[in-house]
């Protein structure tokens, strides 16, 4: 019929899927990216992490010039009231006030833990033996058993409550974290960093003397700025250590004063490992005395007997009875423990003019020594100096 169209069909459209070959090609180019772009991943989250850890540290030197500003000083690494013939250095003295990084916490917007601290102290001789304790009558809320945020590095291993450092009945739970201030370029007492063991004006040799109580203890004069000769810009005044996942490991533990707690040494360099020790043995010190060290590792008072080999862990430590070198036998004052970040190729610093920067693994054991002194007994060329401590 005219005008009428006669409807077809559609043809069949056959649809073909991948072959086995074409999927194997698709998934091997699929695995090329991802293993490429993995590493630029983690590079990325680590620069990150990095960034977060630069700016605590930046926040902690700002709390030590609002500090500065208010004292005319910064605060001592501890005032101790224990005399210094007593057990001065040792884990637990019979009279002690708040280290460094406990006198920081009203200037680190924690005045209610600073508070919490303060009323404890003032009816006890030691404050880590006594406030990391809630009292039972409400009086205060324990101090030291938790750790504020600008004292912890995101890069670092998250240490477990069970592992916050004790020892025994004396010592229990003590938080652990990332910030440790400068004792000076050798051992724990006496060489010229900025923070230090001051003696207070009265001593004590037992817990129950009633005059050991107070919160006078929390006085003490540290370092000023004009005592630095090296040049504000290029001394070292704080860095990041590492804590470990072990309640006999004492690093990290930012309440105590001890060494490898809240406190390092330039002795060793950052991130010292005994398996990259030099074949010529410890540099000279900066203050003119030749030290071999026999020990390259943090030599304290509280180390991780289970790090079985020196040569594949850094964490490797020795010291005390529970260490992991067996025989070590180093007096507290003696002591010593490095700079350590689980950053790629160095650790993050702060210098006492308040510019944080990033101090690599590599750096030459003079410059770094040179750092860690405020005398201006340094051997680095100042010009080494300047370039290890970049704007």
């Amino acid at each position: 019929m005219s005008g009428l169209h006669t409807m077809r069909p559609a043809a069949s459209v056959t649809r073909r899927g991948f072959t086995l070959i074409e999927l194997l090609v698709v998934i091997a180019i699929l695995g090329m990216l991802m293993a490429l772009l993995l590493p630029a991943i983690g590079a990325v989250r680590e620069r990150a992490k990095r960034t977060v850890c630069s700016t605590h540290m930046n926040q902690i030197s700002l709390a030590l010039q609002t500090y500065h500003s208010q004292n005319n000083c910064f605060p001592p690494g501890v005032g101790s009231c224990t005399p210094a013939t007593g057990k001065q250095w040792d884990l637990a003295p019979p009279c002690q006030g708040p280290n460094w990084l406990a006198k920081l916490l009203a200037q680190l917007d924690e005045e209610a833990y600073f508070n919490q601290m303060m009323k404890c102290i003032d009816i006890n001789a030691n404050p880590c033996v006594s406030c990391t304790t809630a009292d039972s009558a409400n009086r205060w809320q324990a101090v030291g058993t938790t750790v504020p945020p600008p004292f912890a590095c995101p890069s670092a291993e998250t240490i477990d409550v069970d592992s916050y450092y004790t020892n025994g009945s004396t010592l229990k739970n003590l938080a652990k974290g990332n910030i440790a201030g400068n004792f000076g370029a050798d051992y724990y007492v006496g060489h010229k960093g900025m923070f230090d063991i001051q003696t207070l004006d009265k001593t004590f040799t037992s817990t129950t003397d009633a005059g050991a109580k107070g919160k006078w203890k929390a006085g003490g004069k540290g370092i000023r700025v004009d005592d630095v000769h090296d040049g504000a810009t290029t001394t070292l005044i704080i860095g990041e250590i590492l804590a470990r996942n072990n309640s006999a490991d004492i690093r990290g533990a930012w309440f105590l004063p001890n060494m490898g707690a809240s406190s390092f040494t330039g002795y060793l360099p950052p991130n010292a490992n005994p398996a990259s020790k030099p074949a010529t043995g410890f540099p000279v010190s900066t203050l003119g005395t030749t030290y071999k060290a026999a020990n390259y590792y943090d030599t304290i008072q509280g180390c991780d007997k289970n790090i079985a080999s020196p040569n594949i862990n850094k964490m490797y430590c020795g010291g005390s009875s529970s260490a992991g070198a067996a025989g070590d036998s180093a007096t507290p004052g003696s002591y010593y423990a490095a700079l350590r970040s689980a950053h790629p190729g160095g650790v993050n610093v702060a210098m006492v003019g308040h510019n944080v920067a990033f101090i690599s693994d590599t750096i030459d054991s003079d410059v770094f020594m040179a750092l860690c002194t405020r005398d201006g007994k340094a051997t680095g060329n100042l010009v080494e100096i300047k370039a290890a401590v970049p704007d």
